[in-house]
Formats: structure tokens, C-alpha cells, sequence
């Protein structure tokens, strides 16, 4: 058997060609193109008149509206009427019973002495900083008992107290002490205490004396008209 002679074919050599078109060499135009770009920037393009045509502003005209409608509300605190004696920062505490005896703390805050200016009664104010709840709400009286707890604390019982009068719009009887930073806080406080239960006395006592008067005027009224409706009579 002759062997197969090998098949020999002749081929052509051909430059391979770029995936992205034509190669790219060193005097290739792709060079030139950017530069050219570079350093001529594109000019806006003319009207058949040779006048320059530009793109049209455009000012977006947005409006934004809320989606809640806010309303300034006034929030009365019950002491526009009233004028501030004395104010200092302390802690506040009330005795409990139950379930066992002992001291609670009502909160921390700044407590005020408030004199009213109409009927200038005094009372004592305090709220819990933060919350702003009221914890201390009552009239001075001349027959407190302030007496001292420590260096820095006193304790005082109060009848009716109306810092909760959601639930006790009547008043509740409180024994209250309450604490300051330094003995001289603490006296200054108990100066202050003691005033207003003098200028709480004093307006009493005027108030007794100015009900008196009224009392004894009403009575010289009706005399004044028993005595005329007598005289009609005998005419």
C-alpha cells in the first residue's frame, strides 16, 4: 500500500484585526482626535442666519408643602398673675404609709414662692425638671410648722395640697421635706418660708378687719332702710 503523501496547502498572511476596529498605533488619529477636542471645545451651533442658537434656561418652579400644619399654642403655666418671691433648684420628698413607712421622692426641680398680685396670697410652686409636672402646689399658712431634718433639709405637714388634682381635686394632707446643695440654700429658703407666713398673717388679719367693716356697714345699711320703711308708714 503507497502511503498517503501530507496535503500541503499555502496560506496568505493576514494582519490581525483589532476587536475595536483599527489598531491603534503610535501615528494612529485617536491621539489627534482628543486633542483636538481638548483644545477646540464644541461652539454652540448656528441658525442659517450665522446667529448662535443656545439651549433654552430652564428653572424648575418646585413648591414644597408640608405635610403637617404647625400651630404656635400658648402654654399657660397659672403664674401670669402672679410675681416671683424667691426660686431656688431642690429636691423634693413626701412621707408614704403604704405598703410601709417612708420617704419618697416627689422629684427634682426648681421650687418658687409666688405672691399673687390681686389678692397677694403666696403659695409654694414646684415642677419636676424635664416633665414639668407639678409636685408642689399650696398656700403658705401661719400655722406651718417648718422644722429641721438635717443641715440641708426641712420638714413641713401641709392640710391640702394641689399638685394632683386629677385625682385629688379636693387636696391631699402631705408631709413634705425637701433637700438643697448647702446649708446656705437651705437657709435662705427658711427666711423666705417664714416671711411669707408673717405677710400671709398680716393679710388675714386685714382681710378679718376689712370683713368686719363690710359686715358692720351692712347692718347700718338695713337699719338706714327699717327706719325709713317706718317713716313711710306713719305718713
Amino acid at each position: 500500500m503507497s502511503e498517503v503523501p501530507p496535503t500541503t496547502t499555502t496560506e496568505e498572511k493576514k494582519e490581525a484585526t483589532p476587536i475595536f476596529g483599527s489598531s491603534l498605533t503610535s501615528n494612529s488619529s485617536f491621539g489627534s482626535i482628543v486633542a483636538n477636542n481638548l483644545t477646540n471645545p464644541s461652539t454652540p451651533s448656528t441658525t442659517e442666519g450665522g446667529e448662535e442658537e443656545h439651549a433654552p434656561d430652564h428653572e424648575p418652579n418646585v413648591e414644597f408643602t408640608p405635610k403637617l400644619n404647625l400651630q404656635v399654642v400658648e402654654v399657660k403655666t397659672n403664674e401670669e398673675e402672679e410675681d416671683i418671691l424667691f426660686e431656688i433648684r431642690a429636691k423634693l420628698y413626701r412621707f408614704v404609709t403604704d405598703p410601709q413607712p417612708q420617704w419618697n421622692e416627689r422629684g427634682v426641680g426648681i421650687v418658687k414662692f409666688l405672691k399673687h398680685q390681686t389678692t397677694n396670697k403666696i403659695r409654694i410652686s414646684m415642677r419636676r425638671e424635664k416633665i414639668l409636672k407639678v409636685c408642689l402646689n399650696h398656700y403658705i399658712s401661719p400655722f406651718f410648722k417648718l422644722e429641721p431634718n438635717a443641715d440641708r433639709s426641712w420638714v413641713w405637714k401641709c392640710p391640702k395640697d394641689y399638685s394632683d388634682t386629677d385625682e385629688h381635686p379636693e387636696g391631699t394632707e402631705e408631709l413634705f421635706a425637701i433637700r438643697f446643695n448647702t446649708p446656705e440654700a437651705a437657709q435662705s429658703f427658711k427666711t423666705v418660708f417664714e416671711q411669707s407666713q408673717k405677710d400671709m398673717a398680716e393679710l388675714a388679719a386685714g382681710n378679718k378687719v376689712e370683713k368686719k367693716e363690710e359686715e358692720e356697714k351692712k347692718e347700718e345699711e338695713k337699719k338706714e332702710e327699717k327706719k325709713e320703711e317706718e317713716e313711710k308708714k306713719e305718713n
